[in-house]
Formats: C-alpha cells, sequence, structure tokens
C-alpha cells in the first residue's frame, strides 16, 4: 500500500510540474498525464513500480468517463443519431480497416495479420475525444454528434474483433458460436436496461432523493454505475460500455444532472491514471532509434484516418466541414487498439519490433489529438470562409447547442421554492427563456408536470451549474433558505459568469453586505419587502391610489435601503446606478398602443424637462437602442428604459400608459 501512495504522490506531483511549466501554451492536462507516465514509467526513470495497479485505476477511470458521456447522452438522444452511430460508422471502420489492410498486405504481410493491423488503426480514443469535447462544450455540436456516434460503434466492435483475433491468428474454432452468443447476450442486456430505465431506477432516486442525503444519493449513483458495468461484463460485454449503458439510464431519470456533477470530480481523478498508464508504454530510446519510421507512420495514420473518416460521415448525408473536424477529431488511435495489440501480441500476430512501433506511433497520435480539437473553431471558421458558397461545405452548422442545451441569455433561477415559482411564472408570461434548479425532488415532480424547464441538483456543484448554462445566463436570481449555501452558489455563479446579474433573497438585512461582497448585484431582504407589502395592504384600504402606493412603496424601499446600506453605498461599486446616486431609479416601462407617448420623438416627449427623468435606452423588437438619437419616434410595444428618483419614475409611467386626455384629467 505505501508503494501504491508513493506511485501516486510521484504521478501527481509530475503532473503538475509539467502543468505548471507549460501553463503558458495552454498544454491540456491529458498531455501533462502522457508526459508523467513517460517519465515515471519503466522506460523512464522507473519511478513507478506498481504499473498493475496503475492499469486497475486506469481501467475505473476509463469506466467514470463512459458513464457520465451516457449520462449527457439520454436514449432519445442516441436513437435521434442512429444513422451516425450505425451507417457512419460502419463506413468509417471498413473503409479504414480495408485501407490499412490492402497497405500492409503490399508490404507482404500476411492476410491475417493486415486484417488485425486494421483493427488497430480503425479505433480512436474515446477516452481523449469525448474528455475533450465535454471540457470544450462541443458534445453537442454536429461533429461533436458524429464523433460520439462513431466511437459508440467502435466500442461495440471491439467484442467481435477480440473474438475474430484467434481466428486471424490461425486457433479459432467456434467464432459463430460465439457471435450468435455475443448477440444473445446483448438482447438480454437491452432487456434489462429497458426495465431499468422505465421502473426501477427512476423509484430507486426518488426514493433516495427524498432522504436528503448528499452521501447516499452518490453511493446510490455509484452503485448503479459499476453494478451495470459489471453485469454487462459477465455477459461478454465491455466493463466500459456496460457503464455507458448505466450513464444511459440514469440519463432518463429527472436526477441525471446532479448524479453528473457527483460523479465528475472521480471521473478527472482516476482518468488521470489512463493517460499516465499510456504513457507508461511509450519507449523513448525506441521512438529515438526509429525516429523517421515512427514520424512517418503518424502522418500517414493522422492523414489516412481523417481522409476515411471525413468521408465516411459525408456519405453519411453530414456537411464536408463536419466530416473535416470529426476526421480530425478521430485521427488518433485509441485506448481499445492498446487491449487488442496485446491480444495479438500473445496470439503471435505482433512481434515484438512491431508491437513497439504501434505502441510509438498510438501515443503520438493521441498526444496531437487536444491541439485538433483546441483549434477545432478556427478550423471551422477557415473552411466556412472558403467554402460559404456551397452548402454541401458549410451545410447547417453552427457553433451553439441545441434543444434545451441552447440556452444562452437567459433567468437562471436557483431554488424552486414560493418565490422560485413566482419568478417562473412571471418569466413564462414575459417571454423569458428560463431554467429552474432545485434540490427538492417534490419541488422538481411537480414542476415536470406543470412542464416546467426544472431540473434536480445541488447549484453549489459548478458540474450542474454548467449544464444549465450558467456561464451564460443573462440573469441569476437565487432563492435558497440556507444562507452558507446561497454564498456557494453565489461564489460559484460569480466564478463561472462574472457579468451576470445576480439577484439575492435573503432573510435578514444583516447579510446584505456579506452577500455585496460575496459577488450579488441585487439584494432582496424579506424584513424590508414583507414590512412594504403590508403597508401597501393598508394604504389600499384607505383607498389610496395605485399610483400612490406605488410611489409610497419606491420611497419607503429607497430609505429603507438607505437605513441600513448606508455602508454599502460608499463603496462605489461599478455599475450599479443606485449605490452611486442615491435616491436613483432605473425602471421599464412597456408604450400601450394609445399612449400619449406614441407617436412623439424623444425631442418632442420632453422627458427630462416635464417629467424630470432621462431615458437610457429604448427595447424595439429585441434590439437595443442605448442613447437613443433625439428624434427617435415612439411606437405601440416599445420599452423604454428610464432613470430618475423613484417620485419621477413613478409619475412617468402614466405617460407610457394613458392618452393625453386620461393623463391631464388625473393631474387635475
Amino acid at each position: 500500500m505505501h508503494d501504491l501512495l508513493q506511485d501516486m504522490v510521484v504521478i501527481f506531483a509530475l503532473s503538475l510540474v509539467v502543468i505548471l511549466l507549460l501553463r503558458r501554451v495552454r498544454v491540456p492536462s491529458a498531455l501533462a498525464f502522457l508526459a508523467s507516465g513517460i517519465v515515471a514509467g519503466p522506460h523512464g526513470l522507473g519511478l513507478v513500480k506498481n504499473i498493475e495497479s496503475i492499469e486497475r485505476f486506469a481501467e475505473v477511470g476509463v469506466i467514470f468517463l463512459l458513464f457520465t458521456i451516457g449520462i449527457e447522452i439520454s436514449l432519445k438522444n442516441l436513437f435521434r443519431t442512429r444513422r451516425i452511430v450505425f451507417l457512419g460508422g460502419t463506413l468509417q471502420l471498413v473503409l479504414t480497416l480495408m485501407a490499412t489492410a490492402g497497405i500492409l498486405m503490399v508490404f507482404d504481410w500476411s492476410p491475417g495479420k493486415a486484417i488485425f493491423g486494421g483493427f488497430l488503426t480503425a479505433l480512436s480514443s474515446t477516452a481523449i475525444v469525448l474528455k475533450m469535447l465535454q471540457e470544450q462544450a462541443e458534445l453537442n455540436q454536429t461533429h461533436g454528434r458524429t464523433s460520439m456516434g462513431i466511437l459508440i460503434f467502435q466500442d461495440m466492435a471491439v467484442i467481435p474483433m477480440m473474438l475474430l483475433i484467434p481466428l486471424l491468428s490461425g486457433n479459432g474454432k467456434v467464432i459463430m458460436f460465439d457471435v450468435t452468443g455475443f448477440l444473445i447476450r446483448l438482447a438480454i442486456i437491452t432487456a434489462i436496461l429497458i426495465i431499468l430505465t422505465k421502473w426501477i431506477v427512476p423509484w430507486l432516486l426518488h426514493t433516495v432523493a427524498l432522504l436528503k442525503r448528499r452521501d447516499l444519493f452518490l453511493l446510490t449513483i455509484l452503485f448503479l454505475a459499476f453494478a451495470v458495468a459489471w453485469m454487462t461484463s459477465g455477459l461478454g460485454i465491455s466493463l466500459a460500455l456496460g457503464a455507458f449503458f448505466a450513464g444511459l439510464v440514469i440519463s432518463e431519470s429527472d436526477y441525471h444532472h446532479h448524479a453528473f456533477g457527483d460523479v465528475l470530480p472521480f471521473r478527472d481523478i482516476f482518468l488521470s491514471f489512463f493517460f499516465v498508464s499510456v504513457g507508461m508504454l511509450f519507449d523513448p530510446a525506441f521512438a529515438k532509434e526509429h525516429l523517421f519510421l515512427i514520424g512517418l507512420l503518424t502522418l500517414a495514420i493522422i492523414g489516412g484516418k481523417t481522409f476515411l473518416t471525413t468521408l465516411a460521415v459525408f456519405l453519411t448525408g453530414y456537411s464536408l466541414l463536419s466530416g473535416i473536424l470529426t476526421g480530425l477529431f478521430l485521427s488518433q488511435v485509441g485506448e481499445f487498439s492498446f487491449v487488442l495489440a496485446r491480444i495479438g501480441f500473445t496470439e503471435k500476430l505482433l512481434d515484438g519490433f512491431h508491437y513497439q512501433l504501434f505502441i510509438a506511433v498510438a501515443v503520438i497520435t493521441m498526444s496531437v489529438t487536444p491541439f485538433f480539437i483546441a483549434s477545432s473553431k478556427r478550423i471551422a471558421g477557415w473552411i466556412q470562409s472558403k467554402g460559404a458558397k456551397y452548402p454541401w461545405v458549410t451545410g447547417r452548422m453552427q457553433w451553439n447547442h441545441s434543444a434545451k442545451e441552447g440556452l444562452s441569455h437567459h433567468l437562471l433561477i436557483i431554488g424552486y421554492g414560493r418565490n422560485g415559482k413566482n419568478i417562473a411564472r412571471a418569466a413564462r408570461v414575459a417571454g423569458i427563456p428560463y431554467v429552474a434548479v432545485d434540490v427538492d425532488p417534490d419541488n422538481v415532480r411537480q414542476g415536470k408536470k406543470k412542464k416546467e424547464n426544472i431540473v434536480f441538483g445541488d447549484a453549489t456543484h459548478e458540474a450542474l451549474l454548467r449544464q444549465v448554462h450558467a456561464d451564460k445566463a443573462l440573469v441569476v436570481a437565487i432563492s435558497v433558505a440556507d444562507l452558507v449555501t446561497t454564498f456557494r452558489i453565489l461564489e460559484s455563479v460569480r466564478s463561472l459568469n462574472p457579468g451576470a446579474y445576480i439577484i439575492v433573497r435573503t432573510r435578514y438585512t444583516e447579510n446584505m453586505e456579506d452577500l455585496y461582497n460575496a459577488g450579488a448585484d441585487e439584494v432582496i431582504p424579506e424584513e424590508i419587502e414583507t414590512s412594504v407589502r403590508i403597508f401597501s395592504s393598508v394604504l389600499a384600504r384607505f383607498h389610496i391610489s395605485r399610483d400612490e402606493i406605488e410611489r409610497i412603496e419606491n420611497t419607503l424601499r429607497a430609505r429603507g435601503y438607505e437605513v441600513f446600506l448606508a455602508e454599502i453605498r460608499r463603496r462605489n461599486l461599478i455599475g450599479d446606478t443606485q449605490t452611486l446616486i442615491p435616491e436613483m431609479e432605473i425602471a421599464t416601462y412597456a408604450v400601450q398602443e394609445n399612449a400619449r407617448a406614441v407617436g412623439l420623438s424623444l425631442r418632442d416627449a420632453a422627458l427630462r424637462q416635464e417629467w424630470g427623468v432621462t431615458v437610457l435606452a429604448i427595447v424595439r423588437e429585441g434590439e437595443y437602442f442605448t442613447n437613443p438619437d433625439a428624434d427617435m419616434v415612439m411606437i405601440p410595444d416599445d420599452r423604454v428604459i428610464v432613470t430618475g428618483t423613484p417620485e419621477n419614475v413613478t409619475k412617468v409611467g402614466r405617460f407610457f400608459r394613458m392618452k393625453a386626455m386620461d393623463d391631464s384629467e388625473e393631474g387635475n
């Protein structure tokens, strides 16, 4: 155990040093772990002793990766991509296998060995490609979906490849029986997964979530991941593919966002061991001795796979741009190729020289993949600029997410209690795109029944916040009862989205200053708001006009906040008008169809002279006109943003709502 801990310390220390040394060139963490494996492995300094244990950790890392991918994809999305999975995957595999086998047979390889070489070349790295696509937020782009679909097919093809290896080496006897048995086992697994997805897992997760114990929920998720993976491995399917199926099962529940956030740290830790284990296979001395040959083969594999994968994707019906990006992303040799290579070495399909040659080329192709993925937007931009005239080149590819994942410039509601529900209702009426997050399973279930865009999860998890695109939200409303949790959510949201306008509800005014310091743009204390609402009801009973009540409400809020926030207002917060200028308020008014404002230019309206307010902007059909020209004419449905004292801002509302006669009569 002590030696294993020592190996882990060495691995993490080396990786940390490499990341820090190469931080300026933004080297992905995957390459840092690869380099650490090369340095610490048996062909390097020999610092790692328990290589077998590291490889076991690597297997767990791949399991967690495929599990998280399954959670993100869902069975519905997988069904929608069936064309690229089965047709595109088959074309890519067959074209690459045939091309590789044909070239190797030209160099006097036997048919069996040549086909085996095609197996090794055809597979790509699920671990590297999908992890990078997740980090780049491109998994839901067209090329992300095509890459994922082909990788899924490749992973399913690994088992038949393993079954064919004895036949290719001349030792196979009952291969048709094995394939038939494999298909039967696959049908059994499918039936079990359907039962789990429809009945067992939703009930289990809801029952556990009701207990509101994070440790028990995490334990349940880990149990499901490893149980399904273990079950499928016992039926002849790889552990990694089994973990993917487990993720698909959970993806259909209301709790998949929360599950994803819980598992993500485990994935990142164990997956680092996978990259280290791959690096340890690399022999620098062998690579130096055969540098030219390795370089030539690396270029041939990257170029050949890019071309053939592009062709396969294009023939499947996608644009040339999507094909090229997919081809670049899948141009490396995959991790399952290492598994096949070991079996092939044992079956004498590879000798020692060709085995080391394969390892060297495979590691180098993996090492350049992160750079291809990191440059994907620049590559796409260049292709689009050159082929914009031709639909078959660029297709309809756009750099945004689809469907529910396509939220941006939206309202994020954290906490779906009474306040959260009211905010969601108002947003729906106003046509504002929004998504709500809550950790109470009953609240989420009730919201789902009402067709609300709501997800279950703990908003303190950065992974969940990314799932609901907190980094792209325009406004974030945090309405959580627990103050400590509120601070954690506030800090996480602010770190993800420095430009978001964050509104926080708190019970007591004494917490306001700390919340402002933590990053809130606006803090609404229940103490003041409750008092204002009670007093407003009292005034209404005395038949005070609605406009007068609104004016008194605004004055109470302004003065109340002044009393409680005297120190805060001295802090000169940037962008907060009410902080910089006491007794000033900003309001938005919709121009009614018969209002006095209709048809008047801002110059003729003389809002500053007659009403004491200044127009900051006009919103017309979704377009903002900041500092609008004085000759701009107001029309119905315009939204005019004004600023002034609370009293003047309240009064000017009549100008945008009422006719000139009504306005003059009320003035009398």
